[in-house]
């Protein structure tokens, strides 16, 4: 059956840097912490926590979304701030999928990031391929 309405997913994501806990043995002085994470399908995000991770000083978020794609019409909006002295990864969870539905009219798929990184600030963007 195919799905008549469209669907318009957002997402907000915000990476600060903070103070590394004292009883941590490494030479990084911070941890970035993620401060904002927000989204609304199809969109979804997810975070990565690892010790390994936060001794790096980084974090790291994953892009995902439900029902393992997007149909013709779908939109995405993404929202990235990087504080000062943040460090964020962002990935995917595997290829991104568009599907048609051979439908007249139903428009076409569109995906929108808004970045703003501050000073001494570092966004690593690392999406797999769309199919």
């Amino acid at each position: 059956m195919l799905r008549k309405s469209v669907k318009h997913g957002f997402g907000r994501l915000t990476a600060s840097a903070g103070e590394l806990p004292r009883n941590w043995a490494t030479n990084k002085s911070t941890v970035t912490r993620l401060t904002q994470i927000s989204h609304k399908a199809p969109m979804r995000l997810i975070p990565i926590n690892k010790t390994s991770l936060q001794k790096a000083g980084a974090a790291v978020c994953a892009l995902s979304n439900y029902g393992a794609g997007m149909l013709q019409g779908d939109s995405a909006e993404l929202s990235v701030h990087v504080e000062p002295g943040a460090k964020l990864g962002v990935i995917t969870q595997g290829a991104a999928r568009v599907y048609s539905q051979r439908t007249p009219g139903d428009g076409e798929c569109k995906a929108k990031m808004d970045v703003t990184v501050e000073k001494d600030g570092i966004l690593v963007y690392a999406p797999d391929p769309c199919t």
